[in-house]
Formats: C-alpha cells, structure tokens, sequence
C-alpha cells in the first residue's frame, strides 16, 4: 500500500494522485493570490474587497473555503490544520485542557523521555527506541558565562599576583575571593585591573605599557574615590577598602613608593570605619580609643589585617608612624600556626607586634631587646634585633650586634637568589644595607634591590630604596662610618620626600 493509500484510510477527502513534478517555489504575491491567508478584518466589507481571505471569527466559513478537491497533498494537511486550529477556539473551556495535555508533553522532570514511541508504523522493522533526557529543566547561559569569566579573572590574578606569595593561599582565600567577585562590581573590576596590568608589563613595550597601566590606574582612582557623600555600608566599606589596597600595590608596582604610600593614606578612613564596626577590635589606651593591634592581626576580616600589614611595613621602610594608632596590647607571644600574613610574605607576626611596640613606645628599649633575644625566629636574625637596636637603643652601625645581622642577612642572599623567592628579602636587605659597611656587602645589598622592580616586587617596590642607601653609604656611612637610624631618615626624605 503506498502512502497515498495509507493517507486516503484517514482522509476521505483525499486521493491518490500520480507522481508531480517537485513544486516550484512561487514568490510571496503568487502564494497569497492563490491561497486563503488569515485577516483580523471581521467586517463584511472585508470579504468582498478580499474574497481570499478567512476571517478570523467565522469557523462555518473556515469549513466552506477549505475545499481541498483541488491541492496538493501538502497544501490540504496545512488548510486541514488551520481549520482543525479554528474549530478548537471556539470551546475555551476546551483549550485550557489541551493547553495543560500540550504542557504535559514536555520532559518536566530529567527522567521523562523526549521522544515517545511512534503509533504509526511505516512499515520497517526496527523498533522504535525512548531516548531519555538529562537536561535540565533551563539552562542560564548568562550566568554560566558569567561563572566563566569570574574564573578567568581568578586564574589569571591567582598566575600574576598570588603566586608571587611566600606560600600559595589557602583554599578558602580563593573561594572568598571568588564570591566577592560575584558581589561586588568594585572587587572584579580591580581583579580584573590586576590580571591586565600584570599582563601588560609581561607582554608589551615598556614606554608604551607604563603610560597605558598609569592611566588604567588613574580612571580606577577616579571611580573608587568618586562615591556618594552618604555613609558607606559595612560590606561597601571592605569593598572599597580591599579595591583600594589592591591599587596601591598596583601604584607601588607602576608609579613608586610615594604616590602607592599616598593611597594607603587615602584608606585610613575606610579602614577606621570597618574597624569602629567591630568593637572587639578596639581597645583603650591612654584614655583615647585606639586599635588593636593582636586582635586585628587575629581577625578574619582579610582586608582589615592586609591594612595594617602594608601601614606597619611603610612605616619602617620610610621611618615615620604608621598612618593609624594601634595598641600594641601586651608582650608579643609566638603563635602556631603562623597567620596569613607570614605565611604569605614571610613576615612573623611576633615581628609586626615588636614593631607596633617601637612605634608606641610603651616599653623600654631593654624590655624589648629582652623579648627579640628570647625570640627564636625560623630563619635565625633575618628579623633580628638590628633595626631595634638602631631605632630605639640609639646605636650606630658598628655595634658587634648590628654587624652580627647584616652578615646573617648577606649569607641569606647568597642562598636564596633566585625569583620569586628572593622577593621577600626586600625588607631585610633594606635594613641590613643601612648598617652595611664594607664594600662586597653594599654591592650585593645594592644590585639585588635594583631587581625588585616590574612585576618582581614584594609589598614595596625595593628598587625606590637603593639610591637611598647609596646617599647614606656617600654620606655618614663613607669610608665605613658609623650610621645611625636618623641618617636613614634624612637620607630618604631627601630620595623620597613625602607629601
């Protein structure tokens, strides 16, 4: 039996016609001349001016135009349809049933299948196979596209910026980051700021990169600092504050020291306001309230403990206060396990507590050369007595305990020599050049901290430092003399005055 037989048992209408040649495509004007196309004019008027045409209200006349004697195959199946289509609207009752049968049909859930068996049979022998559906009821490509770009940002900030750490982050610092990048605009456009900066000095002509990154830097300064005179909420507050401690570093890296220290100035008022949300954070000291400075360091708030870490560590590295007030609190005690910011830049915390201390100068310089000499570092006199008994007990570069630590710290560069590693002796090799006496020291001190530049930095940019060393060597240092705390300072407001 041929199709067209199978198709009459259906359709009485309908006969078997002999072979056609293919249809012809016809232009738009031939359909519409031949054919009955579908109006919304309901007036009778409509009829006569357009007597091809079905009006959408009458299914009588629906029935009495759809005289497929004439047609083709193909053309009675859609007339047939379109009638069958009219003669469902006219019971509304009725649609909503089919509506909800039409809804069923869908694979709702992943276990419905998408294609069910077939009732018609054209004759072959092959079963007809269920094929079950595994997708999901929507699929959001926006926001998996979204996901795919949050985590490009990631990676390439993690190559560029977190790598370059003492030690890889932990788990839960990516997975923070990667969740504030979905909160925050702010947070992923200073991420995003980082991965193509560092990519730039990486990749392109020098000249031409750093006025491109300067500029980035500036129409992101722009943006932080141009924000509503209203009160910041505590989640815009760390936002804000980590977007700005991030276009420091940034700003050390491609500017210098000065204008990256004149940013981290600029974040004292978010970071005050962070801290004044977190009462356990302060403390009373001297009848005024100040800042904590155990509890800080102890915080979970990365943002608020990267602050004082970058506050503590200009202020050595420049010789002035640091640019809030801390409370050191009591003597320093080792802690274990080491916090985030030794196990990122190396630094002990015991060391930014010692320092806290000098700059308070609540204890004497005994007591505090009592608690280094009772410290025993993991990298013995790497982040030794030298800076405290050159800044607080008044002693000049030649005293046995000083030089005892410039030729630790010289042994140490010649072992660890190479990037990034070497990185993280940018703190030390300042320290140790100012009280460097003999030639061979101030050599190696000197070139290595002329490494520390581009993308090879630490927090500070160490290459901003070697001419300050060099005035202090040609100055009160020439001909191996003594060198005190203040010829530093005087030496570096000279190289690097601040504003």
């Amino acid at each position: 039996m041929g199709i067209g037989e199978r198709l009459g048992t259906a359709n009485e209408g309908l006969r078997p016609r002999p072979r056609r040649k293919p249809i012809q495509p016809r232009s738009a004007e031939g359909w519409l001349g031949s054919e009955p196309v579908l109006s919304q004019n309901i007036g009778p008027d409509s009829l006569k001016n357009n007597p091809g045409t079905i009006p959408m209200h009458d299914s009588s006349l629906h029935r009495r135009s759809l005289d497929t004697s004439g047609i083709s195959i193909l053309s009675a199946g859609i007339l047939e349809t379109i009638a069958h289509s009219y003669r469902r609207s006219e019971d509304i009752s009725d649609t909503t049933g089919e509506l909800e049968d039409f809804d069923k049909t869908w694979p709702q859930e992943q276990s419905q299948s998408l294609v069910r068996p077939r009732t018609f049979n054209a004759g072959t022998s092959y079963p007809c196979l269920i094929i079950q559906s595994n997708v999901p009821r929507a699929v959001n490509a926006n926001a998996q596209m979204r996901m795919d770009y949050f985590t490009f940002i990631l990676s390439e900030y993690e190559i560029h910026r977190l790598r370059k750490f003492f030690k890889p982050p932990p788990m839960p610092l990516s997975s923070g980051l990667t969740s504030r990048m979905k909160r925050s605009n702010t947070i992923l456009g200073f991420m995003y700021l980082g991965a193509k900066v560092f990519e730039a000095l990486n990749n392109g002509p020098k000249d031409t990169t750093w006025k491109c990154c300067k500029k980035w830097i500036a129409n992101f300064d722009r943006q932080v600092t141009n924000h509503p005179a209203r009160e910041p909420s505590v989640q815009e507050s760390e936002d804000r504050l980590t977007g700005l401690l991030e276009l420091a570093y940034l700003t050390f890296l491609v500017v210098d020291t000065v204008a990256g220290y004149a940013l981290l100035k600029r974040a004292r008022p978010l970071f005050l306001h962070l801290v004044s949300n977190y009462r356990d954070l302060c403390s009373e000291r001297n009848g005024q309230l100040a800042v904590s400075l155990p509890r800080v360091l102890l915080t979970l708030r990365y943002e608020i403990k990267r602050f004082v870490f970058y506050d503590m560590m200009c202020a050595l590295a420049l010789g002035v206060m640091p640019v809030a007030e801390y409370d050191p609190g009591e003597s320093p005690v080792v802690m274990y396990p080491p916090l985030p910011t030794e196990v990122f830049h190396g630094v002990p915390i015991e060391w930014i507590l010692i320092i806290g201390h000098i700059h308070a100068r609540t204890s004497n310089w005994r007591s505090l050369e009592a608690q280094i000499l009772s410290w025993h570092p993991r990298v013995s006199d790497i982040w030794g007595e030298e800076s405290v008994e050159a800044r607080v007990c008044g002693v000049d570069s030649l005293d046995r305990r000083v030089q005892a630590s410039v030729k630790q710290i010289v042994r140490l560069m010649e072992v660890v020599h190479d990037p990034p590693m070497d990185v993280h002796l940018s703190m030390p090799c300042i320290m140790a050049g100012i009280a460097a006496r003999y030639e061979t020291q101030r050599t190696l001190i000197y070139q290595k901290l002329l490494s520390f530049r581009n993308t090879h930095i630490w927090v500070l940019r160490g290459a901003d430092f070697a001419p300050v060393l060099k005035h202090v060597w040609h100055g009160a240092g020439a001909n191996e003399g003594a060198v005190t705390w203040g010829d530093y300072v005087n030496s570096r407001c000279a190289l690097l005055p601040l504003p």
